[in-house]
């Protein structure tokens, strides 16, 4: 057995015994070409399917299948006839007066189309007490005949039936607007944060190392493992509910890849 000294005093000893990671190495390394080949065939095929995974994540994350509050609002719908889904509009005006009977039917009628969609329920205004005492607001409730993952999918025809009057605005609200807008800026900030993520991360890298490929090998295995993973997330996503936040779990994981080759170049290198 041979001992080696690190520069920072750490004791690195080499052993003669050659276990499975030995052998697992050199496997890898009598056909690296085949590996990179495979990898890079696994890169580009998945990536296609990478991007779509954010809109097949339907879970909210907040309340899982079987928890309490899931069996609770079972009961509500089966045993209470409450509806499975629920948007809420909420009209504003500056000058109208939308407490009046004929701003709220003019609301009611400007929601024609969407009743006549098949799955809509009961639309009705909202009734709850006020706080403010201004008249320049109103809220309306649809009630929707579908279950979250359902309505999810339908809240883009159901947002394009959704039109203000002439003097107001209109703003949706509830569970599914709430959870289609996180699939959307969840889509939006994997792009943002790789863009600028990865140029930080290169240029720490080539001050660390000094040389173009030490410091692109762990962004390379770090984007591909991401990559990849993403990719396969998507047909487990086609069969399984997985909740929103799985990208950044993903990415995490990715990261971490990264961050393990990042530690056995050092290692390399203070040993050489």
């Amino acid at each position: 057995m041979m001992a080696r000294q690190w520069k920072w005093g750490i004791d690195m000893r080499e052993s003669d015994k050659r276990g499975m990671f030995w052998r697992w190495g050199r496997v890898i390394y009598r056909h690296r070409w085949i590996v990179v080949l495979v990898s890079v065939l696994l890169f580009a095929g998945l990536g296609f399917f990478a991007e779509k995974v954010p809109e097949l994540l339907k879970d909210n994350g907040f309340s899982p299948r079987g928890s309490e509050s899931d069996i609770g609002l079972t009961r509500l719908q089966d045993q209470l006839g409450i509806a499975p889904s629920m948007v809420s509009l909420v009209y504003t005006s500056g000058t109208l007066d939308l407490m009046g009977r004929k701003e709220t039917q003019t609301i009611l009628d400007s929601l024609t189309n969407l009743k006549k969609l098949p799955y809509v329920g009961a639309i009705k205004v909202n009734d709850a007490a006020r706080l403010d005492k201004g008249k320049g607001i109103q809220s309306v409730l649809i009630e929707l005949n579908l279950s979250r993952t359902n309505a999810l999918d339908k809240y883009p025809e159901i947002r394009s039936r959704i039109h203000a009057p002439q003097g107001m605005k209109v703003y949706v609200d509830g569970g599914t607007a709430t959870l289609y807008d996180i699939q959307r800026a969840t889509k939006k900030d994997m792009a943002k944060s790789e863009m600028l993520g990865l140029p930080i991360a290169l240029i720490v890298l080539l001050l660390i190392f000094g040389t173009v490929w030490a410091a692109l090998l762990p962004l390379i295995v770090g984007v591909m493992s991401v990559t990849v993973t993403l990719g396969i997330t998507y047909f487990i996503a086609r069969i399984y509910s997985l909740s929103n936040f799985l990208p950044n779990m993903v990415t995490m994981l990715g990261l971490a890849v990264g961050s393990t080759m990042l530690y056995l170049l050092l290692a390399v290198s203070a040993r050489s």
